[in-house]
């Protein structure tokens, strides 16, 4: 039987309020974020999972995800009512809203998507200068750019794959297996889209709630990741999901 939109909210609701209560334990780690294919699964798989659980439930810890866009878990981490985010930047404009570790999680490769029909140049970063340009809301990729965009913040790159097919925007800018996710859901063909990768690639990191709680977890973050590239361990993981060596920092 549906639920009622009443029965949903009360839902989210307890959600809610559960993870901001672990959030006060100090031996629950609340991750809150997106659901991502083969990093953050909703199952309890994926790569982050694997690093998480190597680094935290090592050490007594245990590590829950509790699930929600993007815009909305920046908002939970820095206001201290989740204990941390997955792929955040460490720039200048975040670092007063979180406290980050020395060693990154992971590095982003960028792909641009455009309508072939466009018949772009392609000249890096300086292709999409003053263009009309979408990405998913709060992804804040502009801390990496070195241009201005006309930018229009999208819900989901579903989104902003229909606004290209309509010529509404001339680029969309996310990570290549979002794309891939979002052609499939759509039941789009791929063939009038051109892909281009952002040749500078960026180190992402884990970014924990700015309290007194957030930074003793970067600080256990730093002292077993330490130990796991002492050991291998890191390389042989991004190995294990064939991803690009892991980016030492």
């Amino acid at each position: 039987m549906a639920r009622s939109p009443i029965s949903r909210l009360l839902f989210c609701l307890c959600l809610l309020i559960s993870s901001q209560l672990m959030a006060q334990d100090d031996k629950n780690v609340v991750v809150a974020g997106p659901a991502w294919e083969d990093l953050l699964e909703a199952d309890g798989s994926g790569m982050y999972w694997d690093l998480l659980h190597k680094v935290f439930t090592a050490q007594g810890y245990q590590v829950t995800h509790s699930e929600m866009p993007w815009t909305r878990a920046e908002s939970m981490v820095q206001g201290g009512r989740a204990d941390a985010i997955m792929g955040e930047y460490n720039v200048a404009s975040t670092k007063d809203k979180y406290h980050f570790g020395t060693w990154p999680v992971d590095h982003d490769e960028i792909t641009v998507l455009s309508m072939k029909s466009a018949k772009h140049e392609w000249h890096e970063e300086q292709t999409f200068a003053g263009k009309p340009v979408a990405w998913v809301r709060g992804y804040n990729l502009a801390v990496r750019l070195p241009v201005e965009v006309k930018l229009t913040e999208v819900n989901d790159v579903e989104t902003g794959i229909k606004m290209l097919q309509s010529n509404r925007i001339e680029f969309l800018l996310d990570y290549e297996w979002d794309i891939d996710a979002a052609l499939e859901n759509l039941k789009a063909d791929p063939e009038p889209f051109e892909r281009h990768k952002l040749a500078r690639i960026e180190p992402l990191y884990v970014g924990f709630a700015p309290t007194d709680k957030g930074k003793a977890l970067a600080e256990a973050w730093d002292k077993k990741m330490a130990e796991l590239h002492a050991s291998g361990e890191l390389d042989k993981l991004f190995q294990e999901y064939e991803y690009d060596a892991y980016p030492k920092p």
